[in-house]
């Protein structure tokens, strides 16, 4: 996890987390985005995220997943420990919360999706160029 973090973090694309999501994992009250840092990776299927609160004393992350179209989407809010906090789907033009068993299985093939990316990737604290 912490090669991702240092990965997501040197990305010099700068992301935000709408209100309605923030609001809905507790992150704020819902009247503003939240700063983050954002790495993806394109599947035929869709879109996967692995983002990271880019505000000093947070350890938010939040790995996501979303249809091309934007019409469906998968949040899971975590941290460095990769312990699953809380998890919402995004459908109807809404997002709702889901218990953390509904998310399990589908949070665990996402975190194994990153594991594999994270492979690749230099060990945390060595400098990294590019973005993504």
């Amino acid at each position: 996890m912490s090669r991702l973090i240092t990965r997501t973090l040197a990305s010099k694309k700068p992301g935000a987390i709408g209100p309605s999501l923030a609001k809905i994992f507790g992150l704020n009250d819902g009247t503003g985005e939240l700063p983050f840092k954002q790495v993806s990776e394109t599947h035929p299927e869709g879109k996967h995220y692995f983002t990271v609160r880019n505000q000093e004393g947070t350890n938010d992350i939040i790995i996501a997943f979303k249809l091309i179209d934007n019409t469906y989407g998968e949040y899971y809010l975590t941290d460095k420990t990769g312990v699953l906090r809380a998890a919402a789907i995004f459908e109807n033009d809404d997002y709702h919360l889901i218990t953390n068993e509904q998310a399990a299985e589908k949070y665990k093939a996402e975190l194994k999706l990153f594991a594999k990316l994270a492979k690749d990737l230099p060990p945390a604290g060595t400098a990294v160029a590019g973005n993504s």
